[in-house]
């Protein structure tokens, strides 16, 4: 089989878990890999909430009141067709957009309005 593609994926424990493409099939084959040492460690743990995001562009309203809790460790996927905001989401939380409303906490910080460089 010829390989096409590789995931590496975090795990709460510290270890990346690689996944492997192979040929139109998903096969799980997971090995440890060591975790980079420079990976941020929040040892209280980092929650993130959203409360009532809101973001629109000419004619439509990508986000309208987005409420979102996500607990430290908890794994979340976002799905959705194309156009339904997933991005415009992830690049909020990420701090590459503002959003028109609402407020993005990291635990108790409000860092909707902090830069890139401070989140």
């Amino acid at each position: 089989m010829q390989r096409n593609n590789i995931a590496v994926l975090p795990t709460p424990s510290d270890e990346t878990i690689g996944v492997e493409l192979l040929a139109g099939e998903l096969a799980l084959q997971p090995h440890v890999v060591d975790a980079p040492a420079t990976r941020p460690r929040h040892e209280a743990g980092m929650d993130l909430h959203l409360r009532a995001l809101s973001k629109h562009y000419p004619g439509v309203a990508a986000l309208d009141g987005i409420d979102l809790d996500v607990a430290s460790g908890e794994l979340v996927a976002l799905l959705g067709p194309s156009g339904s905001g997933k991005t415009t989401l992830l690049r909020i939380i990420g701090g590459l957009l503002q959003p028109d409303a609402g407020q993005v906490l990291f635990g108790e910080v409000d860092a909707t309005k902090l830069s890139l460089r401070k989140r």
